[in-house]
């Protein structure tokens, strides 16, 4: 069995007993002993226990730390709960109590940074998960079945990893604009003024723009041949004119 659907199927809560942890608080103090997960209707809360009892519910607590299993406060089916970490990235895999009397942690929630959020499908993954996947060749691989629930770690971390990637470009283009690469600016407008247009050639002329680009947040030559395939999809569309020929002037100094 996948070992992420075996761990969440296995795992008990921590409920109802102390164990040794650390809470942080979302003021940023992190408070250290004996921790107790204390299931609610609507709003969890943690019990510090050392010399004394210290009460904090969801609302005050960051993240908490169980015997090396990490917990943070998601609000979920009108419930704040402390969910389990099972995997962390843009996209996480978080598991949690389905019954606020249940000891254990049998429900999988996918969320996503940017609040996007979807309930491990049990049936029905093939056609679900690729909704939720923003990823079209991850996405087809899905539907196709050459990925299924039980990869969700493989498909998880292959999604992740493509996040990096993306955000790790979008970086270095907007370093190299604040840095005032001029042809980096230029690429910026002509794409922008080909997005505006519809023209036969709009899909090339975008993806000869995205390796444009690539090439020069990378410090890299772009090859002559590479604008001649620009000036030829463009070439009726008058309103690049201009930006391509800046573009050319910027690329030789």
């Amino acid at each position: 069995m996948n070992r992420l659907l075996f761990v969440l199927t296995l795992l008990c809560s921590g409920s109802g007993f102390a164990q040794m942890g650390f809470v942080v608080t979302i003021s940023g103090d992190t408070l250290r002993g004996n921790l107790i997960l204390e299931s609610n209707e609507k709003i969890d809360r943690v019990r510090i226990k050392n010399d004394k009892s210290i009460f904090l519910s969801a609302l005050q607590v960051k993240s908490l730390q169980i015997e090396n299993q990490t917990y943070k406060p998601v609000t979920y089916d009108a419930k704040l709960r402390f969910m389990r970490v099972m995997q962390d990235g843009y996209l996480s895999v978080l598991a949690f109590q389905s019954s606020h009397n249940s000891f254990n942690y049998d429900g999988v929630l996918l969320l996503k940074a940017d609040g996007q959020m979807m309930e491990l499908p049990r049936l029905n993954f093939k056609k679900a998960m690729p909704e939720f996947i923003d990823d079209k060749p991850l996405a087809d691989s899905i539907a196709a079945g050459f990925l299924g629930r039980a990869e969700l770690n493989l498909i998880v971390a292959r999604y992740n990893k493509k996040i990096e990637i993306r955000t790790a470009e979008i970086m270095k283009f907007n370093k190299a604009v604040e840095a005032g690469i001029p042809a980096v600016e230029i690429v910026q407008r002509l794409r922008n003024a080909v997005v505006e247009r519809t023209f036969e050639g709009k899909t090339d002329a975008l993806e000869i723009l995205q390796d444009v680009e690539s090439k020069l947040t990378k410090g890299e030559t772009i090859p002559s041949y590479t604008l001649k395939a620009l000036q030829s999809v463009l070439k009726d569309q008058s309103t690049t004119k201009d930006l391509l020929s800046d573009l050319q002037t910027a690329l030789k100094n």
